[in-house]
């Protein structure tokens, strides 16, 4: 299987999601060769979008991405649980 090109999305400058450009073109109802091309040539999307290439994901950065998000979200869990 190929791996994926994954991008960075930032809002105003502040990084706000990270997906394939078909993910983010979803999120943002725009075509996925649109992310691909202003993220490569570094253009700003409606004025408040940018994208930057974060790489190439395959099965293995998949697992780190998830076993991260879960890392995060038990640390939450426990340092909100008021021990």
């Amino acid at each position: 299987m190929k791996p994926k090109r994954i991008y960075a999305l930032y809002k105003n400058g502040v990084p706000i999601d990270s997906g394939s450009a078909v993910e983010l073109a979803e999120k943002l109802g725009t075509a996925r060769t649109l992310i691909a091309n202003y993220a490569g040539d570094g253009l700003t999307y409606k004025d408040q979008y940018t994208f930057v290439d974060a790489g190439l994901a395959n099965a293995r950065t998949a697992a780190k991405l998830k076993w991260a998000e879960d890392w995060d979200r038990v640390r939450k869990q426990i340092l909100t649980a008021g021990r």
